[in-house]
């Protein structure tokens, strides 16, 4: 019904994170994502984090939609991602910070206290978190090229996409192959490559996807918005870390960290509940 929705109110991507610990037929999911599809919507989805060569929930799916698998910090397929010849392209989805609810839900009040997460900011990892940068890049070629259709968008991303084949060296168990780079779709985002080169202060009045191109600022709200919504609903494949935020520049910062200086430390609940700035036991 929220896929129907959403293409209802002609919207241009679609970030899902959903899954299953084994691909099943899930009739209903598939046949609205295949009405998106030929709808001209650019459906992207989580490849899942069952650390198997399987697909997420559907066998299939990949015809109608961009499967993702996620990749830490030295460009390698992390270990939870699946991954299979399904996957359309690879993005970050180990470690990354966001946003997080600012009151108690289940994942900072119910879950053991060693796998809770902070709230306001913290770390976390998944696929679905690797998804919205993908549909937040689409959502910037989407406002470079408003032309252009949702197969267009796709093949942009592919063909720009880096080789991290280095990265990610064929692995042998016997006579058997169980892991290829191919495995990993066209390769690593690239969001520079795929908006024509490093976004810098253009020349007043430049067009064209050069370098100085003037980009839509609305997108760039998008693409933030993408990821802190895909967040929120992906806690179904969610994978905790640890308890540290992740290592930034190398370094793994403190909690006090977060959020960042000059930013509020308290926050709102549901109407009417505004929420005192948590402790360090809390956290």
């Amino acid at each position: 019904a929220g896929i129907r929705y959403a293409v209802s109110k002609d919207v241009q991507v679609i970030n899902m994170s959903l899954g299953s610990l084994l691909p099943l037929d899930s009739e209903d999911i598939v046949a609205a994502i295949k009405d998106a599809h030929d709808a001209g919507v650019l459906v992207v989805v989580a490849a899942g984090n069952s650390f198997v060569p399987l697909p997420n929930f559907a066998f299939g799916i990949e015809e109608f939609a961009v499967v993702v698998a996620a990749t830490d910090e030295e460009n390698r397929k992390t270990d939870f991602s699946n991954y299979g010849k399904w996957i359309a392209v690879s993005a970050p989805g180990d470690g990354i910070m966001s946003t997080m609810p600012t009151y108690d839900v289940f994942m900072t009040r119910e879950l053991p206290p060693e796998e809770r997460f902070n709230k306001n900011y913290d770390a976390m990892s998944g696929t679905s978190q690797a998804t919205p940068i993908i549909a937040g890049v689409a959502a910037l070629l989407f406002a470079e090229h408003p032309n252009w259709t949702a197969a267009q968008v796709r093949e942009e991303l592919q063909r720009t996409a880096s080789d991290i084949a280095e990265q990610n060296p064929r692995k042998q168990f016997g006579p058997i192959t169980y892991f290829e780079p191919s495995n990993l779709g066209a390769g690593l985002v690239n969001a520079c490559d795929a908006l024509g080169g490093p976004l810098t202060a253009g020349a007043p009045g430049s067009t064209g996807n050069s370098a100085g191109s003037a980009i839509n600022p609305l997108a760039w709200a998008g693409l933030a918005g993408a990821v802190a919504v895909a967040i929120i609903g992906g806690v179904f494949l969610l994978r905790r870390r640890g308890r540290a935020p992740a290592a930034v520049g190398g370094a793994a910062l403190p909690n006090q960290a977060y959020p960042p200086q000059g930013m509020p430390q308290g926050g709102f609940g549901p109407p009417g509940t505004q929420q005192p700035a948590p402790t360090t036991e809390e956290n």
